[in-house]
C-alpha cells in the first residue's frame, strides 16, 4: 500500500506571505545594498578637482511593493567644474577609470536580499 501524506500546515500563511511581496522592511535591505555599491564608486573615482566625486549621487524610489535604485554621476558638483559633463567619458577611458564598476561587483547583495525576504 502506498500511502501519501499532504503536509498543509502553515502552507496557506506562506502563500500569502509571498502574494503580498516584499514589505518596506525587506525593500530597506537593498537600500543597504546601494548605500554599500555608492560608496564604492566614491572610493574608485579619481579625484583631481573633487568635481567628478562630488556629483555622484545614490538615489531610490518605493512604491508598494517595488523598489529602484540608481547611481549616477555628472550635473551639479561642488567642484570648479560645475556642472560636470565628462562624467560618462571619464568612466569609458582606458586605464582603470570605471568607477562603477566596484558597484556591478556588489550587486550580489540584492539577490541575497530578495532570498531573505524569500526564505522568510
Amino acid at each position: 500500500m502506498i500511502r501519501i501524506e499532504v503536509i498543509s500546515e502553515g502552507i496557506l500563511a506562506e502563500v500569502e506571505r509571498l502574494a503580498r511581496g516584499p514589505q518596506p522592511a525587506d525593500l530597506f535591505e537593498f537600500e543597504l545594498v546601494l548605500e554599500e555599491q555608492f560608496r564604492a564608486t566614491q572610493q574608485a573615482v579619481h579625484v583631481i578637482t573633487r568635481s567628478l566625486k562630488s556629483s555622484g549621487k545614490a538615489d531610490s524610489k518605493m512604491n508598494g511593493h517595488s523598489w529602484e535604485g540608481e547611481i549616477s554621476y555628472g550635473g551639479p558638483s561642488f567642484g570648479i567644474h560645475n556642472p560636470v559633463d565628462y562624467a560618462e567619458f571619464e568612466r569609458e577611458r582606458a586605464g582603470g577609470h570605471d568607477f562603477l564598476a566596484p558597484a556591478a561587483g556588489l550587486s550580489r547583495g540584492y539577490i541575497a536580499a530578495m532570498n531573505k525576504f524569500l526564505e522568510g
